[in-house]
């Protein structure tokens, strides 16, 4: 039932651009803020920026690349709250990190209300609140990835 294809439509799809620029949308070890150390470090020395739901704390990284942080307390929720919290929050550097400047440690610390949050609500707060930080780069063609969606309400 349509499974065979011919040769002539196997070529044509198989037909590429001159350059394919693939990027990859991962959330490796390497990227993530895991020691109590380098938390502390950025607890006491970065810069914060602030929402109703949201805060976001960030300082200069001395490993060089950009790594992300999560704090979500106990007053958000119980587990399974905190866990899809803090799935959204991944979820959202995750698919926006090559809008972020290279070389910041950062921490994503979940404040009351952020758990009534659909996935592109938060995004938006992510979003606006590296703007605010000075933490996006300038919008290139090379690096506009899939961003936050236009909410459709």
């Amino acid at each position: 039932m349509g499974a065979c294809r011919t040769e002539e439509q196997k070529a044509e799809g198989e037909k590429t651009p001159e350059r394919v620029v693939v990027q990859r949308y991962t959330f490796s070890r390497s990227e993530r803020l895991r020691k109590s150390s380098d938390f502390d470090r950025v607890y006491s020395s970065g810069k914060r920026s602030t929402s109703s739901t949201l805060t976001v704390i960030f300082d200069v990284s001395p490993a060089g690349a950009t790594r992300v942080g999560l704090s979500v307390g106990r007053r958000i929720g119980k587990a399974v709250v905190r866990n899809r919290v803090k799935r959204l929050l991944r979820e959202a550097f995750r698919l926006n990190k090559n809008r972020v400047k290279k070389g910041h440690d950062i921490i994503l610390v979940a404040r009351k209300g952020v758990e009534e949050l659909n996935f592109r609500e938060v995004e938006a707060q992510v979003m606006d609140l590296f703007g605010r930080g000075g933490l996006l780069v300038p919008e290139t063609e090379e690096s506009k990835g899939p961003g936050p969606a236009p909410n459709a309400g």
